[in-house]
């Protein structure tokens, strides 16, 4: 999949790469931030990482909303709960939500125009980031993860 969103540039040619560290998907961070990590240190290309919020944030001058769950959202780096959501006033939202949080803002939602990699362009373009050895993951919660029991078997 890389290599065919690189076409006909070598992984050579690479000179920075970008990565968004998260809030976000549990799984999709770790695999995101780890192919980054892992292209920069193997191409010695620069590695540069924004959040979600400033990538949000670059796309319009509105609140952002991100998805924070079924039960919650993003709001200005807050967790927000539904319930709480018309206690917020501003009078429209930006952001990657699900249809429930949608109609919880009872149209006070902007919904984006779904063309990422002209967003994505806006957002580098736009964000200031300073060249790091390694992205680590943001987690704005902690993961929703129990540790297994370890069980013994003894024989006699």
């Amino acid at each position: 999949t890389i290599q065919k969103m690189l076409g006909e540039i070598s992984y050579e040619e690479l000179e920075r790469i970008y990565v968004v560290k998260g809030p976000g998907s549990f799984t999709g961070l770790r695999v995101g931030v780890t192919v980054a990590n892992t292209l920069a240190y193997l191409t010695g290309a620069q590695l540069h990482a924004f959040s979600t919020f400033e990538y949000w944030q670059a796309q319009s001058d509105l609140p952002v909303v991100v998805f924070a769950g079924k039960k919650a959202v993003y709001f200005a780096g807050e967790v927000v709960g539904l319930s709480e959501i018309p206690l917020i006033t501003e009078a429209k939202v930006f952001g990657d939500i699900s249809e429930d949080q949608i109609s919880a803002f009872a149209g006070r939602y902007v919904n984006h125009d779904g063309q990422w990699c002209e967003q994505l362009a806006k957002a580098i373009s736009l964000i200031k980031t300073e060249p790091v050895k390694i992205v680590k993951p943001l987690y704005v919660k902690a993961p929703g993860i129990t540790p297994s029991k370890v069980v013994s078997i003894f024989s006699p």
